[in-house]
């Protein structure tokens, strides 16, 4: 992952470690890891005391009532407010007491601990940079697909999250990619998940004898995926393995696939 701008970061350290981010990096304090229940958008924020203190909520309910807020984090024991202004965005940061500790003209970046308090309709979606897509296709094609857990995307959050065993992948709108160590869950709306890999998957569809041979044209089961493609060849004890040739990216490819992951015969030949 060379080509990326890949920064390394272990929570359980509050101290800046050579190639960690900085807070003009990524535009706050890394801090300690908390806990906070989601909640949904309203024209009054609802809030519980252990997400944000009622200073920081009366703070929070003035900037709606005065500003476009697209989004409120509870960042630590901060809270980052994001506005929206005829230049773009600024990000200030709440302290306890419900005080401004400072802000600045961008949007900010949150971190997979952090938790979205508040978020406007328009922002609730953002979508994902170009850079991103390509970023997370990479990750998709590299690693094997059981070693990834889930992958988040928070309502509010410009960032897409991977969920590994002992570790988070942080992809930023910006392209950079992080990697934070011994975090092992990210919490998050059930409808936040983009695909869930830790579930057991059933698909009722299969068969354990499909009639199939070579020159057919069949939809099949590749991991995770469904691809469409011909068979090439049969091997294997009973011929229960099955060669197809499918397209991939613009090109053409092949792949061993067992004959009880053939979903459907398109054509028969």
């Amino acid at each position: 992952m060379s080509r990326w701008k890949k920064k390394s970061v272990d929570s359980s350290k509050s101290n800046l470690l050579p190639g960690q981010m900085s807070v003009f990096d990524i535009g706050y304090e890394t801090m300690k890891l908390q806990t906070a229940e989601f909640i949904h958008n309203k024209a009054v924020p609802r809030t519980d005391s252990k997400d944000i203190t009622s200073m920081q909520e009366k703070t929070l309910k003035k900037f709606i009532s005065d500003y476009e807020v697209s989004r409120a984090a509870k960042c630590g024991k901060s809270l980052e407010i994001e506005v929206v202004n005829a230049d773009g965005f600024i990000s200030y940061w709440i302290d306890e007491n419900g005080s401004e500790d400072f802000h600045f003209n961008k949007r900010a970046s949150i971190l997979p601990w952090d938790k979205v308090v508040y978020y406007s309709e328009k922002f609730k979606d953002p979508p994902l940079t170009e850079i991103q897509k390509q970023h997370f296709g990479e990750f998709l094609e590299e690693n094997d697909c059981k070693k990834i857990e889930r992958v988040i995307h928070r309502k509010g959050d410009l960032n897409i999250l991977i969920e590994y065993s002992g570790k988070i992948i942080d992809i930023l709108s910006n392209g950079w990619v992080l990697e934070f160590n011994n975090i092992k869950h990210i919490n998050c709306m059930e409808d936040e998940v983009v695909k869930d890999y830790s579930k057991p998957k059933i698909y009722s569809e299969i068969t354990l004898k499909t009639e199939v041979k070579v020159g057919d044209l069949v939809q099949a089961l590749h991991g995770e995926q469904t691809i469409e493609g011909r068979i090439t060849r049969e091997y294997g004890m009973d011929n229960d393995i099955l060669n197809i040739e499918f397209k991939k990216n613009n090109a053409y490819a092949r792949t061993a696939i067992g004959r009880m992951h053939i979903l459907k015969v398109l054509q028969s030949v």
